[in-house]
């Protein structure tokens, strides 16, 4: 009889905790969706106060927006501009690399000139000093070379 009415507190107190387990606050903006510009100027304010992960996590949700439009590219390149704005050489390679995939898929937008201009900028942050390697330098001066034409 002791081993029954334990058997069965025991489930009592194993279906509570479960109970409570599945229970949890669902956050206050559960299930709304911010408008896109409004996104974007989050993004922009993130990003001029230097705080570029924050920036980054509101371009990404445009940029996996369907109903996001211009925001979209506009979204790609303030991601890439995010990174370049970390002042690293991770950082660099990491926007040198996103200014080039817009510029892969979108090579006549007016805003080709800028990604080119921007690859040159971060190649010629990656020169650190006269005696290290030269490619960074080579690498702007053909970014800047692409550019002109």
């Amino acid at each position: 009889m002791n081993i029954r009415k334990f058997a069965v507190a025991t489930g009592i107190l194993v279906i509570m905790l479960s109970a409570a387990g599945c229970h949890h606050k669902r956050p206050k903006n559960a299930g709304v969706v911010v408008p896109v510009p409004q996104l974007w100027e989050k993004g922009q304010k993130a990003l001029r106060k230097g705080h570029t992960v924050t920036a980054r996590r509101y371009f990404d949700e445009i940029s996996l927006r369907n109903d996001a439009g211009k925001y979209k590219d506009k979204a790609a390149i303030a991601t890439a501009d995010s990174y370049y704005q970390e002042h690293n050489i991770a950082s660099y390679a990491e926007a040198i690399t996103r200014y080039q995939s817009f510029l892969a898929f979108h090579p006549t937008s007016t805003d080709a000139p800028y990604c080119q201009y921007m690859i040159g900028q971060a190649y010629l942050e990656e020169v650190e000093t006269p005696d290290r390697d030269v490619t960074p330098a080579q690498k702007a001066r053909e970014a800047f070379q692409n550019l002109l034409e």
